[in-house]
Parts: structure tokens; C-alpha cells; sequence
């Protein structure tokens, strides 16, 4: 589920008298002008059309010339009502001086993540869900459980992209899941010991959420992560204590976890309902 609609739940369950629509691919074109908000995830928006406006960035720039391209947005969008930013290091990567009021509305966890698996005996040993599309990291760990058999079963969850696929469908360790839908995940990830965070430290994924491990933290799951800013940050404020991949994964073993002190943390604040409304994004309206 998308954070667009996230806040129409949000609306439905806690604010009735905000009524809602959405435009954009496959739905219906509004005219901006007969909204009293026009909410946009931005982006480009040099138009600015509507009475009061609202522009949110989820995430900064990626990819070649990556903090170009938020310069870039920054000088080149139309100056909003209100902005709305994933959190202080995404509001810091565009620099705005102007002065236009700002909340902070970080990534939260599903409701169906907290309900807690039966208890018994784990079907996997790790489960890693999201994208794949992680660059070499990805690859490595792959490579990893089909050269190291010991290392035990790996439960990927997500789309594959087709050369992963091939070079790995034939590894018995790893069984691909593909694309699932969304409310079926919970239960899959609690079929698992430890939630796998592949994140590369590259600017801007460094800085930014991981959801999965939210996910992971709420479903139970001890965290073998990468190394980089936002986990240890997390970690850090969360009393949590993750395993950390060595660059070469070479430390990815059973018998290393085992003799881990894991600690898994609540998350039960980040409930989205609970995000949402403590970070004051309706009280923009």
C-alpha cells in the first residue's frame, strides 16, 4: 500500500470530514482548482496550481548527480503552502530557506505486522523482501548461499529480475517467492529466524527509512543488515542489536548468529496510524 493511500485510510478511520481523491495514472483527471488541498509527491511542480498546496518528498534525488537534481527541484518548484518531508535528512538534502511551514512524516508498519506467528519451529532461516534491484550487494549474498550450503534456507520475497533469476533458481537454499500479494507477507516473513536488510551505503539510500526492517522488528525477527548510516542510527536510538554483514559477507554463517546477542525492538509506536498522526501532517490542512 502506497502512502497516498495510507493517508485515505488515515481519513476514513480518524478524520470523516476529509474527503478525498486521487488523479494520476489510470484515474480519473481533477482540476486542481476545485480542491480546497491539492496534495502532490513530488517531483516536478513549476505550476503550482491549487488554492492551498502541499508538496511531500518521500525521498531525495538518486541515481548520477543525484544532489544536482534536488538543486535542481529546489530552484525549479513552485514555492508550496506547506512541505512534507520523510525525515530531517531528506528535508536537509533540499536545503529550503524560505521559510514555508514543514512536517516530518517518517516510513511506519502495517497493523498485521504485530500479530505474532504461532510459535513454531521456523521454515527458514532467512527471509529478505523488497527489492532486488540492490546492485552487487544483492548478487553477493546470493553467490554466498549457493557457495556455502551451511549458511542455511534463504525465503526471497519481491519481483526477480531475470538474470538473478537464472543464475540462482537452481540453488535449493534459496527459494523465490516472487511477487506476492501484500497481505500475505506478514505470515511469510514469521516463517523465518532473521530478516535480511541488503542496503548498499550509497547517498541517498544511506540516509533514508528502511521500511523492511520495521517490518522485520515488528514481525519478531532478529536483523542481519549491512553497515551504514540509518541502521546504525536505529539501532542505536531503538536499544536494538543487529548482526553486521562484513563487506564480503564471508561472516554470514549460523554458527556467528547463533553466538550474537540479537536484540529486537518494539516498534509498536510506528504503527501507521500512529506515525501519521503524531507527525502533524493534517494539522497543514
Amino acid at each position: 500500500m502506497c502512502i497516498r493511500d495510507r493517508y485515505r485510510a488515515y481519513c476514513a478511520r480518524n478524520l470523516p470530514e476529509v474527503q478525498t481523491a486521487e488523479t494520476g495514472e489510470e484515474r480519473q483527471v481533477h482540476d486542481p482548482e476545485a480542491f480546497d488541498v491539492v496534495w502532490r509527491f513530488m517531483g516536478m511542480d513549476r505550476a503550482g496550481t491549487g488554492r492551498r498546496v502541499i508538496h511531500e518528498y518521500n525521498s531525495l534525488s538518486t541515481g548520477r548527480w543525484a544532489r544536482m537534481k534536488n538543486s535542481l527541484k529546489k530552484g525549479l518548484n513552485s514555492r508550496p503552502t506547506a512541505r512534507i518531508f520523510l525525515n530531517d535528512q531528506v528535508r536537509e538534502g533540499f536545503s529550503f530557506s524560505d521559510n514555508v511551514p514543514f512536517r516530518c512524516r517518517d516510513m511506519g508498519v502495517d497493523q498485521a505486522f504485530f500479530a505474532k506467528a504461532d510459535g513454531g519451529t521456523p521454515e527458514y532461516d532467512f527471509v529478505y523482501a523488497g527489492s532486488l534491484d540492490r546492485g552487487a550487494i544483492i548478487r553477493r549474498v546470493l553467490a554466498h548461499f549457493r557457495d556455502c550450503p551451511k549458511t542455511g534456507r534463504l525465503l526471497v520475497i519481491g519481483s526477480v529480475p531475470d538474470d538473478l533469476y537464472k543464475a540462482f533458481k537452481d540453488v535449493k537454499s534459496i527459494i523465490f517467492a516472487g511477487r506476492i500479494p501484500y497481505v500475505h507477507v506478514p505470515h511469510l516473513m514469521s516463517q523465518a529466524r532473521y530478516g535480511l536488510n541488503l542496503m548498499p551505503d550509497c547517498y541517498p539510500l544511506n540516509l533514508q527509512t528502511a521500511t523492511k526492517v520495521l517490518e522485520y522488528c515488528a514481525v519478531g525477527l532478529s536483523v542481519v543488515t549491512t553497515d551504514y548510516r540509518w541502521v546504525r542510527a536505529f539501532e542505536r536510538t531503538r536499544g536494538a542489536s543487529f548482526f553486521y554483514l562484513m563487506p564480503d559477507v564471508s561472516n554470514l554463517t549460523l554458527a556467528n548468529l547463533k553466538n550474537h546477542a540479537f536484540h529486537t525492538p518494539s516498534v509498536e509506536d510506528l504503527e501507521w496510524d500512529k506515525i501519521i498522526g503524531k507527525s502533524g501532517v493534517f494539522d497543514l490542512l
